[in-house]
């Protein structure tokens, strides 16, 4: 009985030491019910059970907060798109003058696509139409905004002293102001909740597709200096896509603060390179996610040392950004 009391208490004891061991990784995150929130649960999942590390999601108000803790070591991952991580890590648009340096770029995931979409029976079918035409403006919540609707517009040729600009909070209250009829036009994410929603109300939807002339690439890159056109065929969850049409393509990445170790770095994207599946299985839009395209050129951002380490060691080569 005693050793069998003994045996008992040393199993439990070294079940604690192993707990104790697994080191703690934390990912930076918007609110729960963001969509940024939902990826990060699923991408700490997966690194959570395919490693010895343990994960914990924080959440944060906004993209300044989640940066804050990257920069000053209270959090270590953050999943954000390629641009506004080149904005805090260079000090431009919300972050102007405060450049959250002790942050790098890590890896690539996937990208997602945004444009702007007008009523599907609406005359308007070039960007170019909108001049004259009431859209959202400011975003004085979700000031990632800005930047999405200056270079789409730019593609098209205009500007925002070109639209009748309608003050809007964040992305959700001008879907909102598009369904009451307050603007005839606004900037989405393709595949977002609220599209749906929106479609519904107002008997559809239908994105304006972005020129790929040189000139107007260049227009929307002067703006979003990552950001690509991309023709996107019509397919599930791509709801005002009834034929191929050119949007916005902007690529999430996850990022890290400078303090993260390589062998923890290593860790982390080996367990995103081997399990896609289960990625997929905890949300799906890493359907899209790329393990052969993890490592990719960006202006304006560099990655950090562990991530070139690793990217080197396992013979992953820089793909090149499209010019």
């Amino acid at each position: 009985m005693k050793h069998r009391i003994l045996r008992n208490f040393l199993l439990i004891s070294l079940a604690a030491w192993g707990s104790a061991q697994a080191q703690l990784v934390s990912i930076a995150s918007l609110p729960a019910g963001s969509l940024l929130n939902s990826q990060s649960q699923a991408l700490a999942k997966v690194i959570q059970d395919k490693t010895d590390l343990k994960l914990r999601v924080t959440t944060y108000s906004g993209d300044i907060g989640v940066y804050d803790a990257l920069h000053n070591g209270e959090a270590d991952f953050a999943i954000d798109s390629i641009h506004v991580a080149a904005a805090a890590t260079n000090g431009f648009e919300v972050f102007e003058g405060r450049p959250r340096n002790n942050v790098a770029l890590m890896t690539r995931l996937f990208p997602f696509y945004s444009g702007i979409f007008v009523k599907k029976d609406s005359p308007i079918t070039s960007i170019a139409q909108l001049k004259g035409q009431k859209m959202p403006v400011s975003y004085s919540a979700h000031v990632a905004l800005v930047s999405i609707s200056k270079g789409l517009l730019a593609a098209g040729g205009l500007t925002w002293n070109d639209i009748e600009g309608i003050p809007a909070v964040n992305v959700i209250r001008s879907g909102d102001d598009f369904a009451a009829g307050r603007v005839a036009a606004i900037p989405f994410g393709l595949g977002a909740p609220k599209v749906t929603e929106v479609a519904a109300s107002v008997g559809g939807i239908r994105f304006l597709p972005i020129p790929q002339a040189p000139e107007a690439v260049k227009a929307l890159r002067a703006i979003r200096p990552n950001d690509d056109v991309v023709v996107v065929n019509p397919g599930p969850n791509r709801l005002g896509v009834d034929v191929p049409t050119a949007l916005m393509a902007s690529d999430l990445t996850l990022v890290v603060g400078s303090h993260v170790k390589p062998e923890v770095i290593a860790k982390v994207l080996k367990a995103l390179h081997d399990n896609k599946a289960a990625l997929a299985a905890g949300h799906p839009s890493f359907n899209s996610f790329e393990p052969e395209n993890m490592y990719k050129q960006y202006n304006l951002i560099k990655y950090h040392a562990g991530a070139v380490k690793y990217f080197t060691d396992n013979n992953m080569p820089m793909r090149a950004r499209s010019n």
